[in-house]
């Protein structure tokens, strides 16, 4: 998340997994198929896990707001600033 500079969410992510067929819908199971380049999935727990290169394909796929643009349909939101007037911090740094 910190490498895409505004918001991104789990339904952006899982847009994306679905758009670019990194996993099947649904739950995880044994003997499922992924692109295992970018996602696995976890024998003992039964969950997807995803790998360090599937967060760069995110960041190549919708980095910049043309890309996300482009992909999503809509422009990205800014992500809210830690340190935004009024903000609790701000109040007790004071």
């Amino acid at each position: 998340n910190a490498l895409v500079p505004y918001v991104f969410n789990m339904g952006m992510h899982t847009a994306l997994w679905k758009k670019l067929r990194v996993r099947p819908d649904g739950p995880a199971r044994p003997g499922i198929v992924t692109d295992d380049r970018y996602c696995l999935v976890n024998g003992p727990t039964n969950q997807y896990v995803y790998t360090p290169a599937w967060v760069k394909k995110i960041v190549r796929e919708v980095g910049t707001v043309e890309k996300f643009q482009a992909f999503f349909g809509y422009p990205p939101s800014d992500r809210p600033s830690k340190w935004q007037k009024g903000s609790t911090r701000e109040k007790t740094a004071s």
